[in-house]
């Protein structure tokens, strides 16, 4: 776990001593906020291709599911940038052993990477070890009048448990249960899984 220390509502940097903080008198408090610091990334994509686009209008899901071989804390995932445009609309739903635990409708922009959009759940949800996490997205430009968004997408997914991650093996890949765009173990979108370990 990690600690956020905080005085006269300032967030303090951990290499300084009292000394250093100033304005700091005798019989101050200083405050413990306790977190669980930055989320670890797990990819299943070596590459990203661009040369062509993935196409989506929010008619059918693209989904993914994975399968944690220890307790981890799900905490978020990444689809792919859409190609031209700097925004488009995404449906999405996490389930945990087949009960959801987070589903709602987001504008989604902001690219990271150039390539990605990263996207933070709501909540933090334990999935204990053997358990399926299935991550649903329905994406489109406009979801209202399932106009199409091209974005780009991974490839070459079956070898998703060679590439350097810093939990290697830490996933099973499987496909999602309501996954009818395409993507599957070997290609589409969800190229990421943010989680904390426990």
């Amino acid at each position: 776990m990690a600690y956020k220390l905080f005085f006269n509502k300032t967030n303090i940097q951990k290499d300084k001593t009292p000394a250093q903080i100033e304005e700091m008198k005798d019989q101050d408090w200083i405050y413990a906020s306790q977190g669980l610091g930055k989320p670890y990334v797990f990819k299943r994509f070596q590459k990203v291709y661009t040369s062509y686009g993935w196409s989506n209008s929010g008619n059918h899901a693209d989904g993914i599911a994975y399968l944690p071989q220890k307790n981890v804390k799900v905490c978020g995932f990444s689809t792919f940038a859409a190609r031209s445009k700097d925004c488009y609309e995404m449906k999405y739903r996490v389930k945990i052993d087949g009960t959801e635990v987070e589903q709602e409708t987001i504008t989604a922009t902001g690219w990271e990477d150039e390539h990605y959009y990263r996207h933070k759940l709501n909540g933090v949800y334990d999935a204990p070890a053997g358990s399926k996490i299935d991550i649903s997205v329905w994406i489109a430009e406009n979801l209202g009048s399932n106009s199409y968004v091209e974005t780009y997408y991974g490839e070459d997914g079956n070898s998703y448990e060679t590439i350097e991650n810093e939990h290697m093996g830490l996933f099973k890949i499987e496909s999602g249960d309501d996954s009818n765009n395409g993507t599957s173990v070997y290609s589409g979108h969800l190229g990421e899984i943010m989680y904390y370990l426990g």
